[in-house]
């Protein structure tokens, strides 16, 4: 007799997902600052291997001791100084999913295991297989796919940097295996996915953002985003969106001479009848006697 068993499947959840480097360094000696630089879409990942090394970010210096590592968020302008031919770091820079999750260990110095070491070790032999280096150390900030490279060779360099990264979210959150600090970790993640969020949103104020494209912009699922956004922030994200609409609205009333319907428009909205709408809502007048307060005033 045949028993027919229910399976149900459960989605492993992903604290972060590598999508593309943008560059990498085994950099060996002394190595001048230049000037300072930006990722606007990618993380960077300094690690000191031998004597020292320093990075500049938001116009102040951290010193880096071996076996020590610094996450440079994106959008942030930084530098990178090696101070003697002792010096060794690697430097790979990264865009990911779930980029949110990486903000606890930004503007940190982060002590590296003998396990971390080695996987470090693991990425640069990928990259070695992965894609030609014609120079005598990884130095990659174009790409070309080696013909010879085995199987696999750029998915192993994604799960090893994940690897690396959860390990080092690890180490933020567990003593000797104890979770210690888990509710300090979710705020600082959710903090910095309402900040990137926001910035979405402002980015996108004339555009019909809703809050299914920005979930699906920040690999969420609609209903995980609202929630997380609400907790962290108070309020919903459509609130948002409106509270900004509204006030971009008024900054055009009184810094152009716009029409109430050509407003609408650059605000967002999806005509001018719904903005007088809201805005009557928000403000406890029309635009129209908005209109003639700033006239007044002036």
């Amino acid at each position: 007799m045949a028993f027919n068993y229910a399976y149900s499947k459960y989605p492993l959840s992903r604290v972060v997902s590598i999508e593309a480097i943008v560059s990498a360094d085994d950099v060996v000696g002394i190595m001048i600052p230049h000037f300072p630089h930006v990722h606007k879409d990618a993380w960077e990942l300094v690690l000191c291997i031998e004597d020292s090394c320093k990075v500049m970010c938001r116009g102040e210096w951290a010193e880096l001791s071996p076996e020590e590592a610094y996450f440079i968020r994106p959008g942030v302008y930084h530098d990178i100084s090696l101070p003697s031919e002792a010096s060794r770091a690697f430097i790979i820079s990264f865009c990911c999913s779930g980029s949110s999750n990486i903000i606890p260990l930004e503007n940190r110095m982060v002590k590296m295991s003998a396990n971390e070491l080695a996987i470090i070790d693991q990425i640069k032999n990928e990259l070695e297989l992965a894609f030609l280096i014609t120079t005598e150390r990884i130095r990659l900030r174009t790409f070309t796919p080696s013909e010879a490279s085995p199987l696999g060779a750029e998915q192993m360099i994604c799960n090893f940097l994940e690897q690396l990264i959860v390990s080092f979210l690890r180490s933020l959150t567990m003593v000797n295996g104890v979770v210690t600090d888990s509710e300090g970790f979710k705020k600082a993640v959710h903090n910095y996915l309402v900040e990137q969020v926001n910035d979405y949103i402002n980015n996108h104020l004339n555009e019909n953002i809703t809050v299914e494209k920005i979930a699906e912009h920040f690999h969420y699922s609609r209903s995980r985003l609202s929630t997380l956004y609400k907790k962290a922030s108070g309020k919903g994200i459509n609130e948002y969106i409106t509270d900004q609409r509204i006030g971009f609205a008024k900054y055009l009333f009184k810094n152009e001479s716009s029409s109430i319907s050509l407003v609408s428009e650059k605000a967002g909205f999806s005509s001018p009848q719904y903005f007088s709408h809201v805005f009557l809502s928000q403000c406890g007048i029309t635009p129209t006697e908005y209109l003639k307060t700033i006239k007044n005033e002036k």
